[in-house]
Order: C-alpha cells, then sequence, then structure tokens
C-alpha cells in the first residue's frame, strides 16, 4: 500500500494560497440577465422556425411548462439542456450561447 492520500483543500486556492485563478463571485443578477437572454433566445429561434413549445419540449424531452418558463427567463438551464434544446432547435449549441458573450 502506498501512501495515504492527502486531500486537496480548494478553499485555499479560491480564496488566495497562491491564487493560480481568481475566484468568481455569485451574482444573482447576471444570472437572472443570462436566464432571460437566453430563454429570449431559445423563444426568438422557435418562432423564426415556425416551432411550437410542445413540439421543442417533445424533442428536447423537457415538459412544455418548463418551457415557457425557461423562456420566460425564469429558469436557467444546464448544459445538457441547452445541448438538447439546441438538437430540438436544429441549431448548434454554439448558436444559443453565442448571445450570452455581451452579458455584463
Amino acid at each position: 500500500m502506498g501512501p495515504p492520500r492527502r486531500r486537496r483543500d480548494t478553499r485555499s486556492r479560491i480564496v488566495g494560497g497562491g491564487r493560480p485563478y481568481d475566484a468568481v463571485v455569485p451574482d444573482p443578477e447576471m444570472d437572472q440577465r443570462v436566464g432571460r437572454a437566453f430563454g429570449a433566445w431559445v423563444r426568438e429561434v422557435r418562432l423564426r422556425k415556425r416551432l411550437t413549445q410542445t413540439s421543442v419540449a417533445d424533442r428536447a424531452a423537457v415538459n412544455v411548462s418548463y418551457l415557457s418558463e425557461l423562456e420566460s427567463g425564469k429558469h436557467n438551464p444546464t448544459v445538457g439542456l441547452a445541448v438538447r434544446l439546441a438538437r430540438a432547435l436544429d441549431v448548434k449549441p454554439s448558436q444559443l450561447l453565442a448571445r450570452l458573450d455581451d452579458i455584463e
């Protein structure tokens, strides 16, 4: 058996122990802006392609009411759901996420 494994304390890295990267402070207001922008973009793409919420929700394996709330900016999707939505809308995931580049 080898030497005992040491657990790394990631908190010290985040707070400043050597500072390999700066901590990102949660910003609920930015999260809301991202959710609203992403949802609006999903709705815009869906309407441009003349798709219903039901058809997109079925293809993305998500509840219609969740999709409606996501389009209204009430939810931020997981990365997996964003990819499924992109496929359901027949666009590249990067196209859905590109609109988020300018959010501050």
